[in-house]
């Protein structure tokens, strides 16, 4: 199979399981046999009843081909211009919406250099509150560790004095 870039990854299968790889598959997306007239066996013999849906057919493929055509003729003679008027609104949109980026990051800008501004101006405040709150965390422990002696000398003491007691009985 020869090596192909797609922009969908069916498109090789169908290729692969065409009878000539060269012609690819049609894609049967649409019912074409609706706009097509049925077959009637004898036109002059048939009845009403086998003409009308023949009938309503053919005018749904008349209609179908009618706009078509129009819709066709349009585009050959609007087409391009539709397309340039479409593009020109498309980046028009484009830089409105670069101007709202810009104006956003341009904001953002501003609260970052204000926020530095305040930061540097409560930087001494905050470092001595920082420190005045390690010294007095440093402050709570010594007292803690402190207290933790006391407590054991205390119950140094009441353990002598227990043994003294059993001591004298």
């Amino acid at each position: 199979m020869p090596s192909i870039t797609t922009v969908h990854e069916s498109l090789p299968y169908r290729i692969a399981a065409s009878p000539d790889p060269t012609k690819p598959t049609p894609l049967r997306a649409i019912d074409l046999s609706r706009y097509e007239a049925p077959d009637i066996a004898d036109p002059s013999t048939a009845g009403r009843e086998e003409l009308e849906p023949a009938l309503a057919q053919a005018y749904t493929a008349m209609s179908y081909l009618s706009a078509r055509r129009q819709n066709l003729a349009l585009l050959d003679s609007y087409g391009k211009n539709a397309w340039l008027v479409g593009n020109w609104h498309l980046e028009a949109e484009l830089r409105s919406l670069e101007r709202e980026v810009a104006d956003a990051r341009r904001e953002i800008d501003l609260v970052t250099i204000r926020r530095q501004r305040v930061q540097e101006e409560v930087g001494g405040e905050i470092r001595g509150l920082d420190e005045t709150w390690r010294r007095g965390v440093g402050r709570v422990l010594e007292t803690e560790v402190a207290a933790e002696g006391v407590r054991r000398e205390v119950l140094e003491v009441q353990r002598e004095l227990a043994q003294r007691a059993q001591a004298e009985v």
